[in-house]
């Protein structure tokens, strides 16, 4: 066999002891080696960290320039309107994803001709969530939307124009929300068999009371344990309290599960969890179910969940196709035996969104069916609805 020092010759000044000392033996220089190979691939890992942050920041500056030099040419005579070409996450669905619409934020306003545009306040409002973003990404932070609307209450004025301007800024810059290091407070929770190691080698337990479910970037791996039949997805904070009450997630007759609910319509922190536990190799055979609302707005949430938002069709990595509905459905009603006072007629905002859910593309035919027979009846359901049932 050949010595060590034939393959690490060492210099006249250095010792070699450490290299022909009893305890060294091969299983001592492989593990050495492995342990420089994971530095290297933690050097490449925090390149590609850096240059994505490098290239977000020159994104937001190129934006900021063309502004200021815009505003420096008014300066020295060219009277013609400033305006800041933008991506606006419409309406208009092609199967499951939004098209983006082009629009101009232009100042002056009166000089401008087209409808498009909301003038000053909207290039301010804009230039400031630059410069926030900007300052996260410098300083290898990250801010949430709310951080960034008090940064400025006076200016943004209410929470819904950051969080639209925050979007239609990535959207335009072609980038995630989170390469803007920018993120929705938690508002998921899950609970049951099922924990979260963070990058920071924190380990979430949501084993004994509901958690909070972070931002996707903080999660570095999913941990559930390995008699976990499957995950179970509720659309209402209410009805995941009322399941952890009775011990549904330890329940034997159902077997070990893990608990999620999104509180109404899921953040992207929820979503992005549910995505990874669908596709990573040690989970992907795990069933997801959920239950939602027998209503229109019901179905709209299970589409986000299965599909995607389609206000955020431009992000990657959020829609969860495995996702299995399981209830509340209209077809079930008479099955189970829900009590007609249990019902609720639909109302205006229900109809509405009945009807886009209709026209929109990609929906599959049994949800129209049910759309369908929900109309047809008149009437909607809530998930609570089954707790009253002998047959459930």
């Amino acid at each position: 066999q050949r010595d060590c020092r034939d393959i690490l010759p060492l210099s006249d000044n250095e010792s070699d002891e450490w290299l022909v000392s009893d305890s060294s033996d091969p299983e001592d220089i492989n593990e050495m080696i492995k342990m420089e190979e994971v530095d290297v691939e933690d050097e490449i890992v925090d390149s590609d960290l850096l240059q994505t942050r490098l290239n977000t920041i020159r994104k937001l500056e190129s934006l900021a320039l063309d502004v200021i030099e815009q505003i420096h040419n008014v300066n020295t005579g060219d009277i013609r309107p400033i305006s800041l070409p933008f991506l606006k996450r419409g309406s208009t669905t092609t199967g499951n994803h939004v098209a983006l619409k082009n629009r101009t934020i232009t100042f002056p306003k009166k000089v401008q001709k087209s409808k498009s545009g909301s003038g000053a306040k909207e290039l301010a409002m804009l230039l400031r969530i630059v410069e926030i973003t900007h300052d996260a990404i410098s300083r290898n932070v990250t801010v949430t939307k709310r951080e960034i609307y008090y940064r400025d209450v006076n200016l943004f004025k209410t929470q819904t124009q950051v969080d639209r301007l925050v979007d239609d800024l990535a959207a335009t810059l072609e980038i995630s929300r989170a390469e803007l290091h920018t993120f929705a407070s938690s508002k998921g929770l899950l609970s049951g068999n099922i924990q979260l190691k963070t990058t920071d080698d924190q380990i979430i337990s949501a084993s004994k009371i509901p958690a909070l479910i972070p931002a996707a970037e903080v999660i570095s791996e999913i941990i559930l344990e390995e008699d976990v039949r499957f995950v179970l997805v509720v659309e209402k904070e209410a009805v995941f309290t009322s399941l952890l009450s009775v011990g549904f997630p330890d329940d034997r007759r159902f077997g070990k599960s893990a608990l999620i609910t999104g509180k109404g319509y899921p953040d992207l922190a929820t979503r992005q969890l549910l995505h990874r536990l669908s596709t990573e190799e040690k989970s992907n055979h795990i069933p997801i179910y959920i239950l939602v609302d027998c209503d229109p707005h019901g179905i709209d949430i299970l589409s986000v969940y299965k599909f995607g938002s389609h206000k955020m069709s431009f992000q990657t990595g959020l829609s969860v196709e495995k996702i299995e509905w399981i209830g509340l459905k209209c077809s079930e009603w008479k099955e189970l035996d829900l009590d007609s006072h249990s019902l609720l007629p639909l109302t205006k905002s229900d109809l509405s969104k009945a009807e886009q859910l209709i026209s929109r593309k990609g929906l599959p035919q049994s949800w129209l069916n049910e759309l369908s027979s929900m109309l047809e009846m008149g009437f909607k359901a809530e998930i609570q609805a089954c707790f009253s049932s002998k047959k459930v």
